[in-house]
């Protein structure tokens, strides 16, 4: 004689409403992650990427299928690498963020990013990862080397720029208040 379970339809259903509302879930926090426009990036204690999201795979350049399961020194060069595997060791250690910034050269180019990284707890808290979110700040690094540059006059008009130049408004901004200051540090607009 077989077993034969019966299950009631009201025993079913709150298991699939819960099913579906864990799926939603899901989709919300995946949709949150891949259409950030920073760098989010999961890499394990053996420094093995395990995600990384849209904007990572279009700055870097390479397809996120490709990078799932490589060790960051295969992705970036060793010099980088090193870097970046010493901020994941030390997030590791301590069980704690981390809040920095970094360069990276990617196609040749330097790029100066703020990040932050958190360590992934599993459900016995230990560390199985660690999270980066990284906000590209190439555009505010140049210009605060360009104002160091030319000298402290220019830099005390820095608060102008705060208040039109974050990294995230455009150009124009920045020309806009470079002009100000250049006006303003010769005295003036000449009169003629």
């Amino acid at each position: 004689m077989k077993n034969h379970w019966i299950i009631e339809p009201k025993e079913v259903e709150p298991r699939i409403k819960k099913i579906e509302e864990i799926q939603e879930e899901k989709e919300f926090l995946s949709s949150i992650l891949e259409n950030a426009p920073m760098l989010i990036y999961i890499n394990s204690t053996d420094h093995r990427y395990r995600f990384a999201n849209k904007a990572w795979e279009e700055f870097v350049g390479v397809a996120r299928e490709k990078i799932v399961g490589c060790l960051v020194e295969e992705v970036f060069s060793i010099k980088t690498a090193h870097r970046f595997i010493k901020t994941n060791q030390q997030v590791i250690k301590m069980r704690t963020p981390l809040v920095y910034e970094e360069f990276a050269n990617v196609s040749r180019k330097q790029y100066y990013f703020h990040t932050t990284k958190l360590p992934l707890f599993d459900s016995a808290g230990g560390v199985e990862g660690v999270i980066g979110f990284s906000i590209d700040i190439t555009k505010r690094k140049y210009l605060e080397e360009t104002l160091n540059i030319r000298g402290d006059s220019i830099l005390s008009g820095f608060e102008y720029f705060k208040m039109v130049g974050n990294e995230e408004r455009d150009l124009h901004h920045l020309r806009v208040g470079y002009e100000w200051l250049i006006k303003k540090r010769n005295g003036g607009p000449k009169q003629g």
